[in-house]
């Protein structure tokens, strides 16, 4: 809508069936010369082909900011015990992702934000890599 008031019914930008419910906390970006789409999907959104394994922060490359996403090769980036992740640069230029730590089964979201990750785009393997291990213990 160029309004917000008319609208217009456009065809979607991602594929059926590609084992999303829904994407959260999108983000377009680009990391290391690569166009992406980050956002976060946890395990009870899984459908598909990919029901019944762990959610959390998925990324894909993308064409163009505004064309259509091949969401079905999202690849996961860090698990779901992170969640909502933004790519981000800490103070020497690293690419870093923060996320927030995500609940374990039952309790309360923590409402804690990670330390920076860093994270690079790795073009062989095309996905983004976690340049260290990170700590996944709860607060």
């Amino acid at each position: 809508s160029k309004d917000l008031e008319a609208w217009t019914v456009l065809p979607p930008l991602s594929e059926p069936d590609a084992g999303f419910a829904h994407l959260e906390v999108p983000q377009l970006l680009t990391l290391d010369g690569q166009d992406l789409l980050v956002f976060s999907c946890d395990a009870p959104a899984l459908v598909g082909r990919r029901a019944g394994a762990r959610g959390g922060v998925w990324a894909l490359p993308v064409d163009a900011p505004t064309g259509s996403l091949r969401t079905a090769g999202a690849e996961l980036v860090i698990d779901e015990s992170h969640y909502a992740g933004r790519i981000t640069h800490d103070r020497d230029g690293r690419s870093v992702l923060l996320a927030f730590h995500n609940r374990a089964d039952g309790d309360e979201l923590p409402g804690i934000i990670s330390d920076p990750i860093p994270v690079r785009w790795d073009p062989v393997e095309a996905r983004i890599r976690v340049e260290m291990e990170y700590e996944t213990d709860r607060v």
